[in-house]
């Protein structure tokens, strides 16, 4: 990138930050779920919580951000935030788990508007070959966060000593007030869709499923490939921590194996712009897929420790890392700038229900069964991702206008 913006440089903290959050939240929901859940099954229903709290918000944050520009939704979503950390942290005090499920439904409403930086980024640039870059480093350096937040969780969860956990969701909310402080420096007009009138989120999807808006193939299958490399990262991400907890190691072992997770989701994406310099999009996709076949396979057939746990939890980070990335720079040569609202707000809605799903599915599965099971149930994912890359049509694609600085 030639010249980088005021704007760019703001994202990228709020990225940083929003990362941070989101690994600490990933290291101790589920172990403060299990804390105060009745049942053992109950566990991951906070982190199941905050996927649908993120379902619920994600197309209406799409028309908030079109509506009044990017910086009024991210100073939303960190207001939202420290709310949230709030009503969590009230949850650990009072031995409350629906106050706490509460809390981490409010955290929901927060990572709904987080979700939309990979496309703030491109309102900021002017080609194809800078929107790569833009994706590509808006998703690097969470690395920062990946690095922060597991760390800040582990080290704050004792610091009250009466309320396990308690100090990492305070935590959460200085992080939250860091995000409103930088948010607040970005352009009023970023990312505002300049019609006439911008219909409701409700006209929206009214309008998609009426036969007047009918979707461009390829979006569909780019937004299913993007869902089910949240879907796989969601479902084993979650149940890690409850696994190695149950295999008897420490929360810092937990903590050491999330972050390597979390740095691998972010890490690979400085190379993206150069591996697409040798390969396609579509066969980068298919690596990801076959990255996340493999972890499958380490998970199944081989013996738990906690180095292989780190090795797998690192693939898993690459693969959805690859995947998603790809994904969004493909998706956005599927719609065009007057549509980016309606496009935008449907691909992240059919994310967040897979991720919903997900998380449900992860706390009954390994309570029912566990590990290698879960592992087993994502290779027909990658297998569907692997068929729709293949029939992704590059030729069909519309060339997205951006809107002019």
């Amino acid at each position: 990138m030639k010249h980088i913006s005021k704007d760019f440089c703001i994202l990228l903290i709020g990225q940083i930050l929003t990362s941070s959050v989101t690994s600490l939240l990933t290291s101790v929901s589920s172990l403060s779920g299990a804390y105060l859940a009745p049942m053992k099954v109950l566990s991951t229903v906070p982190v199941m919580a905050t996927t649908i709290g993120g379902l619920l918000m994600v197309f209406p944050a799409s028309y908030i951000m079109g509506r009044f520009g990017r910086r009024t939704g991210f100073l939303l979503k960190a207001m939202i935030g420290i709310i949230s950390s709030i009503v969590c942290f009230s949850g650990l005090l009072l031995h409350s788990f629906y106050l706490f499920v509460f809390g981490t439904f409010l955290v929901g409403l927060f990572s709904a508007f987080g979700q939309y930086y990979r496309f703030a980024v491109i309102d900021t640039v002017n080609t194809e070959k800078e929107r790569i870059t833009a994706v590509s480093v808006i998703s690097g350096v969470g690395i920062f966060g990946a690095f922060a937040g597991p760390m800040f969780g582990s080290e704050f969860s004792n610091f009250i000593s009466t309320i396990p956990y308690g100090g990492s969701f305070l935590f959460l909310g200085v992080l939250c007030i860091g995000i409103s402080i930088s948010q607040s420096f970005l352009s009023s007009n970023l990312g505002i869709v300049r019609e006439k009138k911008l219909s409701s989120p409700k006209d929206n999807i009214n309008q998609m499923i009426s036969n007047k808006a009918k979707l461009n193939a390829d979006f569909v299958k780019i937004s299913i490939i993007g869902s089910i490399s949240v879907a796989i990262m969601t479902f084993v991400m979650n149940a890690a921590p409850l696994s190695i907890a149950h295999d008897g190691y420490k929360m810092s072992s937990s903590a050491l194996a999330m972050q390597i997770h979390f740095v691998m989701m972010s890490l690979p994406s400085f190379f993206i712009p150069a591996i697409l310099k040798k390969i396609s999009k579509n066969k980068l996709v298919l690596l990801s897929g076959f990255l996340g076949a493999f972890e499958c396979v380490l998970a199944i057939f081989f013996k738990q420790t906690l180095i292989l746990y780190c090795i797998e939890l690192g693939i898993l980070g690459a693969s959805w890392c690859f995947m998603t990335n790809v994904a969004t720079m493909m998706l956005v040569n599927t719609y065009t700038e007057k549509n980016k609202v309606k496009a935008q707000g449907c691909n992240l809605l059919i994310i967040a229900f897979c991720g919903a799903l997900a998380s449900l599915s992860s706390g009954i599965v390994m309570a029912l069964s566990g590990w290698i099971l879960l592992n087993l149930l994502c290779i027909p994912l990658l297998l569907i991702s692997v068929i729709l890359v293949l029939s992704y049509n590059n030729k069909n694609n519309v060339e997205v206008k951006l809107t002019e600085k």
